[in-house]
């Protein structure tokens, strides 16, 4: 193909353009134990004890005042404006 000829693709610029950097996840903001968190959206209480590197550990957790059943953390989504206060027990004598 010559230097002056276009390419048969050239009509499609789309082709041409550098894919777009990936959107930032949507966060939302709760309190945890009295400090401002961003978390991404649907955030479950079971992924914020991941998070807080709680999981496995005897934690209670409250979200709003209503105390959330360990049977319950992985389907407990969290929303915006969410007040979450996280007990874990320490043993001593």
């Amino acid at each position: 193909m010559r230097a002056d000829t276009k390419s048969p693709l050239s009509r499609f610029s789309f082709l041409d353009r550098t894919p777009p950097a990936a959107l930032p996840s949507p966060v939302m903001l709760v309190v945890v134990n009295g400090n401002p968190r961003e978390l991404p959206e649907s955030t479950t209480v079971a992924e914020l004890l991941r998070e807080l590197e709680l999981e496995g550990k005897p934690t209670a957790v409250e979200v709003n005042r209503n105390v959330v059943p360990k049977k319950e953390l992985e389907n407990t989504a969290l929303n915006e404006g969410d007040r979450i206060e996280v007990v874990t027990f320490v043993g001593g004598g």
